[in-house]
């Protein structure tokens, strides 16, 4: 990732949102309903369900010791109290969730058996701390199970719950790493005959936060990120990837492949102007920006097969002055190339075979001998439509399998969770153009 930041698309109706969180409207009694997190046991376990729901495993960061343990538990025990309450918590300095009230929030945290291993505990283990036996139906993943810390979340409002969840993360981070995640939902309470209105499958509130989840966790990485001022007629441009390419300053703009989305290259192309770059070119070819073009030390990679035209690469090529790769996608589930490949740092790469044809199969195979390959279960999950910056590597959560294998190549995951922009067919590297 070039020094020079990131650009990210703002979602329409931002300001709407924002409007919404000032409001001071009584709450229902749903929002008003508070649990306590302290008393004789835990909350969260005999407690009714709530609507939505959140579980997730930690493992304890290397060089985390007993104290460092002792340290972020009285930190998120601190937070879950707070938000019990309907209160911000010390750092929190959003209250994005507050309007909602508690809505019921629990937080109940456990512990694995390696913990105790781990924080020099081992005699004060409980002795009916042993794992389960499989049964015979059980199809277990190991990447899937176990953890040293354990952390249940529970509200009956999607925005208080992931505004928990969210918290804890950060929290977490240089003491404890995500090992997996669960989500989960119930019945809303009092909900309607028909709670869910087709006209509006994306919940815009929950979007922009996750939308502010990946902004802020940019900047928490040390990244400057500049936002694109969001336009309510152009609501694919959260996707800023799309919008051009820059190399060594140098932007070649985008043309889409859509007569929906073709006014958003005139806003990508009018923004690089007015922030100082002189060399912005408008393309005579399609091109869907960075969802088709991926940049290595060595080339660019550029796809083709569903949105950009092969046209465009030898103009990229001539552009740039530097070596294109072209690569054939051909599941319609790999539309653009950022969904099926991932530059990790200089020429290394992430991709998924089945994406590609097989001549692009071989031609990766040939360049990129040591490349991470990717499972069809974790490209499924849009896992490859990620952003590195050499050491950190943002990915959708529900990528799981991909999280091992990066560490073990000295990159550091970090999971995100994208859901509703999901639903628009993209992620975490779709929503970040890289301002090389």
């Amino acid at each position: 990732m070039g020094a020079g930041g990131l650009l990210v698309g703002g979602l329409a109706g931002a300001a709407g949102a924002t409007a919404a969180r000032d409001d001071k409207a009584p709450l229902s009694g749903v929002g008003s309903a508070a649990l306590p997190f302290h008393g004789a046991r835990q909350a969260g376990i005999t407690d009714p369900a709530q609507a939505h729901g959140h579980l997730l495993a930690f493992d304890l960061a290397p060089g985390a010791d007993r104290k460092a343990a002792a340290a972020l538990l009285r930190r998120w025990s601190s937070t879950a109290a707070e938000l019990a309450a309907g209160r911000a918590p010390k750092g929190d300095d959003t209250g994005i969730a507050l309007d909602a009230g508690p809505s019921s929030l629990t937080v109940t945290f456990g512990f694995g058996r390696t913990f105790f291993d781990r924080t020099g505990l081992t005699a004060r283990r409980p002795a009916r701390l042993e794992p389960l036996p499989a049964f015979t139906q059980d199809a277990l993943d190991p990447k899937r199970s176990d953890g040293d810390l354990w952390v249940q979340i529970g509200a009956d409002d999607a925005y208080v719950a992931f505004h928990a969840l969210r918290l804890l993360q950060k929290q977490a981070d240089g003491s404890a790493r995500l090992r997996w995640q669960m989500n989960g939902f119930n019945r809303t309470p009092g909900a309607t005959e028909r709670p869910l209105d087709p006209a509006k499958p994306v919940d815009l509130p929950l979007a922009l936060t996750q939308w502010e989840d990946l902004r802020d966790r940019y900047r928490s990485l040390g990244h400057t990120v500049e936002e694109l001022e969001p336009r309510p007629d152009l609501p694919d441009m959260v996707f800023a990837a799309n919008g051009a390419t820059v190399v060594q300053g140098r932007v070649l703009g985008a043309r889409f492949a859509h007569p929906q989305r073709a006014a958003e290259a005139d806003v990508h192309r009018a923004w690089f102007r007015a922030h100082g770059y002189d060399e912005v070119r408008e393309p005579e070819h399609i091109n869907e920006g960075e969802g088709d073009f991926a940049v290595t030390d060595s080339w660019l990679l550029a796809g083709r097969g569903f949105r950009s035209s092969p046209l465009s690469h030898p103009e990229a090529q001539e552009y740039f002055g530097r070596p294109v790769i072209g690569l054939d996608l051909v599941d319609p589930r790999y539309y653009h190339l950022d969904t099926a490949l991932c530059v990790l740092d200089g020429d290394e790469v992430m991709y998924y075979p089945g994406a590609f044809s097989p001549g692009s199969r071989t031609v990766l195979e040939r360049l990129f001998p040591d490349a991470l390959v990717a499972s069809e279960e974790d490209a499924a999950a849009l896992g490859l439509n990620a952003v590195s910056d050499g050491r950190h590597v943002l990915l959708p959560q529900a990528a799981v399998g991909l999280f091992a294998p990066l560490r073990e190549r000295g990159f550091e995951p970090v999971g995100m969770d994208l859901g509703e922009l999901l639903k628009g067919g993209g992620s975490v590297k779709c929503c970040t153009q890289e301002l090389r």
